[in-house]
C-alpha cells in the first residue's frame, strides 16, 4: 500500500534499489526501495556537481537523457546513477 511505501522510504532515508530500471523511460518506481550508503541528490546538487545549470539538468530531465527517481512530486538521482551516466559519455583522445 501507498502508507506503508511512505514508510519505508523515510526508514531507509530515501534511497532507492540499485538494479536495472524497473519502469520505462529510466524511472523507477517506490516498489524498488532498499537501503543505500549515499542519500539522494536534488535538481542543483546534481546541476553542481555537473558543473551546468539547473535549468539544463531539468531538460535533460524532461528530454528523459538522464536516469532519475520520481518521489511523489519530488525528482531525485542517485549518486551512482549520476556517475555512471557520466562515464558513458566519456569519449575518449584520438592519439594521432
Amino acid at each position: 500500500t501507498r502508507d506503508r511505501q511512505w514508510a519505508i522510504l523515510l526508514a531507509t532515508n530515501g534511497q532507492l534499489h540499485d538494479r536495472p530500471w524497473a519502469g520505462s523511460h529510466g524511472r523507477r518506481h517506490m516498489s524498488d526501495i532498499t537501503t543505500s550508503a549515499a542519500p539522494l541528490l536534488d535538481v542543483n546538487q546534481v546541476a553542481e556537481r555537473l558543473c551546468v545549470s539547473p535549468r539544463f539538468v531539468r531538460r535533460l530531465i524532461d528530454e528523459r537523457r538522464i536516469p532519475f527517481c520520481k518521489l511523489g512530486k519530488f525528482v531525485r538521482f542517485e549518486p551512482g546513477d549520476v556517475d555512471a551516466w557520466v562515464t558513458e559519455r566519456r569519449v575518449e583522445a584520438v592519439r594521432r
